[in-house]
């Protein structure tokens, strides 16, 4: 599979990078804004995410929500956004030659919007139900949850992306219009286009966009916020007021020593062939010994987000309460989850993967890389998120990450599988009807999440 990007940038900090794919008769375009949830303050908490909402009701060309969302109907086009720690995204997916008008539109959404006072009180109720259902959701409330557990309420990755309810209810319609007109200007934007377009087309659409124009502001930088230091394995258990048949299980570990922006884009592949070690395909480790030797476990997943200045490597699954403690195999007790999941952990940092396991890793790694690529809008978010994250404006290339794969040795995973799942850096928060009495006495006993 071949790969072509090209990456400029305007005058006015602008960045754009364009890669033409001509297997596809889409064109997939994404714009971000480094403004997340990190970005913050006390006045604003939430208000990236609710930003984002509000772009949708109206701009310059199209003054009120119907009429914007209905013209991007027209044009067939498949159109969302997010909002993260780090930076927010708006993207969407249209046939080529609707591509010239919905590229216009989009850009002009995100620059001019519509504060609209009436729009503003209905959004924040969206907003706030939004929040809501997530805190109905016990996977993902506990694993917000861990987040604080590890980083703590007062560093600004312990915050929730969305911000608590009482909060989204403070902010004013000043405060979005304020963030938007200091943070949403060319310096702090990317702009991502994938598909079968032609690049000289890119470029004089993004010249004459609105932003190509020079606009004052701010251009987000962020300093290194002390982390409290972790000298032993920290557990809390979540007892949801709802029934819950399930517990959610998270194990988090803090990364920061080996998650530099500037140093990290070869890490992040040897991660990521660390997490496929565990979770990919019906062979990895996980899925076999959860859910084939013990059939205890429908999903299970293992990963890592890397931040500016610090990273968390994440292991979640979920089984049912009794299944925690101990399962029966064979008609025989056997280990439960928490201890399977140790025990894993300490397989990696303690033994030498062979190579026929290697091997396969390799071969997994790779069809999934590719695979990614060959979709051209998961391509344009990935080009969009190493632009935006990126400080010299550099993406890792497939061809650069396929030579990282291919030349990893076993060697190398266990001195960094020792680096990450360090337990007295590890954070455990488990969603549902446990004692946590119970849950420490477990761990005490059977001496897990300890270095060996």
């Amino acid at each position: 599979m071949t790969e072509s990007f090209k990456i400029f940038q305007l005058e006015n900090g602008l960045r754009y990078v364009h890669s033409k794919v001509t297997t596809t008769k889409l064109v997939t375009v994404a714009i971000f804004f480094r403004l997340g949830s990190i970005w913050e303050n006390e006045k604003f908490y939430g208000g990236s995410h609710f930003l984002e909402h509000f772009l949708f009701k109206g701009c310059d060309m199209y003054k009120n929500a119907k009429d914007l969302n209905t013209e991007f109907d027209n044009l067939g086009a498949i159109v969302n956004a997010s909002t993260s720690h780090e930076y927010t995204n708006f993207y969407g997916c249209v046939s080529v030659e609707n591509f010239e008008k919905f590229f216009n539109i989009i850009s002009n959404m995100v620059v001019t919007p519509v504060f609209n006072p009436e729009e503003f009180e209905k959004e924040k109720n969206v907003v706030i139900e939004e929040l809501k259902r997530y805190l109905d959701k016990p996977e993902d409330n506990s694993e917000e949850e861990l987040y604080t557990l590890i980083f703590g309420k007062n560093h600004r990755l312990g915050r929730k992306i969305g911000g608590e309810v009482s909060e989204v209810k403070d902010i004013k319609l000043e405060s979005l219009k304020e963030f938007h007109k200091k943070y949403y200007i060319p310096q702090n934007a990317c702009i991502s286009i994938c598909g079968n377009v032609q690049l000289e087309d890119v470029h004089r659409l993004v010249c004459n966009s609105l932003l190509a124009k020079k606009s004052d502001g701010n251009v987000n930088a962020i300093e290194k916020s002390p982390i409290d230091p972790q000298e032993k394995l920290r557990i809390k258990i979540m007892k949801p007021e709802q029934k819950q048949e399930h517990c959610y299980i998270n194990i988090g570990f803090n990364i920061r020593d080996i998650c530099d922006k500037n140093e990290t884009d070869i890490n992040d592949v040897k991660i990521d062939f660390i997490s496929n070690i565990l979770n990919c395909g019906m062979s990895s480790r996980l899925f076999q010994d959860l859910r084939e030797n013990h059939g205890i476990s429908y999903s299970q997943s293992a990963g890592y987000d890397c931040f500016i200045d610090c990273g968390l490597y994440v292991i979640t699954t979920s089984v049912d309460c009794p299944s925690i403690y101990k399962t029966i195999v064979n008609g025989e007790e056997s280990e439960g989850a928490l201890e399977i999941l140790s025990n894993q952990v300490n397989l990696l940092k303690n033994e030498k993967v062979g190579d026929k396991e290697m091997k396969k890793v390799k071969a997994c790694s790779l069809s999934h890389i590719r695979a990614g690529y060959e979709k051209s809008h998961r391509r344009c978010l990935r080009y969009g998120e190493d632009l935006i994250c990126s400080e010299d404006s550099k993406i890792m290339s497939i061809t650069e990450e396929e030579e990282i794969i291919k030349n990893i040795t076993a060697d190398e995973i266990l001195e960094l599988s020792q680096k990450i799942f360090d337990f007295n850096n590890c954070s455990i928060c488990i969603s549902g009807h446990l004692e946590s009495r119970e849950i420490n006495s477990l761990i005490e006993e059977k001496g897990l999440f300890k270095n060996m």
